[in-house]
């Protein structure tokens, strides 16, 4: 529901699940950011208690936001890319490249 698997895999085939477990991770960072603002406050506001509510997609939607002025501005949808990080792919050696070792 955060949208993060309408962008991983490969243009054109069915998306996959990122191979980690990103949603428990980021939620559980915004949920010690929460836990860390309620003590501030419980601090500021003399022991006042904080209810802090935190949902898997919501943290996934979070770090997906520059995506809302995309489609907004300029009605683009972001697709999968082909390559996510095209220097981390390997060319393939050439038959002349091979030969020359």
């Amino acid at each position: 529901m955060g949208g993060l698997r309408h962008l991983t895999g490969e243009p054109g085939r069915v998306p996959v699940r990122v191979g980690v477990s990103i949603g428990d991770t980021l939620s559980a960072l915004h949920g010690v950011i929460g836990v860390l603002v309620a003590l501030y406050q419980r601090k500021v506001n003399g022991g006042t208690g904080q209810v802090i509510d935190v949902a898997l997609y919501e943290a996934v939607f979070n770090v997906m936001e520059s995506l809302l002025p995309e489609y907004s501005v300029f009605g683009a949808v972001r697709e999968p890319p082909a390559a996510a990080c095209p220097a981390s792919r390997r060319p393939t050696p050439t038959a002349a490249a091979t030969a020359s070792r």
